[in-house]
């Protein structure tokens, strides 16, 4: 029945929406939990420092819609502007101050003192792929 099949399978109310909204919810919710928090000091000690912890896993949103060809689709999605950095890591680069003549201040666990510089030479950091295993956890 080519009626019931769209009622169950093609509609956000129907069997399969349902489960969709609710596997989409849960993958969220779990996503949420395995967001990196910073524990990094500088957040406490500088007022520049650039996110406060826990600002990865409030970024996390859930959207719902249809594919042109008429299928659900739901997306979750980190929405802070580093996000891509923290799930796919990043290589060796250089952070420069944005302000001339300004100077770029951190916390530096390693030396347990506040560093003053114009650039730091940062060494990367290593993939965290909190969505995948979100994804891996709840699917």
């Amino acid at each position: 029945n080519p009626v019931g099949w769209k009622a169950a399978f093609g509609t956000w109310e129907g069997t399969l929406g349902v489960h969709l909204r609710k596997k989409t919810e849960e993958l969220a919710n779990v996503a949420r939990l395995e967001a990196p928090k910073s524990k990094n000091i500088s957040h406490f000690m500088s007022r520049s420092a650039p996110h406060a912890p826990g600002t990865l896993a409030a970024s996390i949103r859930v959207a719902y819609s249809k594919t042109l060809d008429g299928d659900l689709e739901s997306e979750v999605r980190a929405n802070a502007k580093y996000a891509a950095y923290v799930h796919e890591g990043t290589g060796p680069h250089i952070i420069r101050s944005k302000r001339p003549g300004k100077k770029l201040n951190f916390f530096w666990p390693s030396h347990a003192k506040i560093v003053y510089d114009t650039e730091v030479h940062h060494p990367g950091t290593k993939p965290n792929r909190f969505l995948h295993r979100a994804m891996t956890q709840v699917f």
